[in-house]
């Protein structure tokens, strides 16, 4: 009996000890918002804040130059903190041209070190086989804008000095070719792409993600992706951890007997 007792104490400790402690009483108020900008055009998207404190936007599009759209599928932003999205850009012009969809939400992270981790995967949709040739040219590029990656991640302090999380990811991609797949009908999917770090400073108070990219003609791109953020475990949570692992092996070989 005292041997069950010990496994699970070991058990309770390492499960307590791994919970992380977040910002439980951060809501989204009006910090939390959503922008989608398609060229040089801007346009505001509203964001809808549940009883929970969630932000949320489902379904919603614009229309920008040349009759190019700009669609926000689903985007929940949780003060927790995290952000999941799955947009989408079709551009209806003769040249390559940009999209953006900028992301923020309210935050309360002082902890000495936070692990940061995201991940974003395209499928791309060639405008030239879907219409059997008659618009564009044949192939699908997509293309990072203003910066090496697609999907750019950064916390914010009270004086709005930017951070950035060291997990931006998203590299050029065009259809057919590694790292995406062979074309299906007209789409092809790449990646998906992750990206994990540990970083520190703050407090932080607010926290953005943002999509950019360049698109060729007559072509469209669907992008879904998240970024999260937690403290990071200490070094007596990892051990607490393990303590609570080989309780539960010994609580297996007990059983067994």
């Amino acid at each position: 009996m005292k041997k069950l007792l010990a496994v699970f104490v070991g058990i309770f400790l390492s499960t307590a000890a791994i919970t992380p402690v977040l910002a439980t009483g951060i809501t989204c108020g009006q910090l939390c918002t959503a922008q989608i900008i398609i060229g040089s055009a801007t346009f505001n998207v509203p964001v809808t804040v549940g009883p929970n404190g969630l932000g949320t936007v489902s379904e919603f599009s614009v229309t920008g130059l040349g009759g190019s759209t700009a669609s926000i599928n689903s985007l929940t932003l949780n003060p927790d903190p995290f952000i999941i999205f799955a947009v989408a850009g079709t551009n209806n012009t003769d040249n390559p041209l940009a999209f953006s969809f900028i992301f923020n939400e309210p935050i309360n992270l002082t902890d000495p070190t936070i692990h940061a981790a995201s991940s974003i995967g395209y499928t791309l949709t060639d405008g030239f086989l879907a219409s059997q040739g008659t618009s564009g040219a044949a192939g699908v590029t997509i293309a990072p804008f203003n910066g090496p990656n697609i999907l750019v991640a950064n916390d914010f302090t009270p004086t709005l000095s930017q951070v950035n999380k060291g997990v931006d990811i998203g590299p050029a991609a065009s259809g057919g070719i590694a790292p995406c797949g062979a074309f299906v009908g007209a789409t092809s999917n790449c990646g998906p792409f992750a990206a994990t770090h540990d970083f520190g400073g703050g407090p932080f108070t607010l926290m953005a993600a943002q999509v950019s990219f360049v698109l060729t003609p007559h072509d469209s791109a669907g992008l879904s992706g998240s970024v999260s953020q937690v403290p990071a475990p200490e070094p007596t949570t990892l051990l607490l951890m393990a303590s609570g692992l080989l309780g539960i092996a010994g609580w297996r070989r007990y059983s067994r007997r």
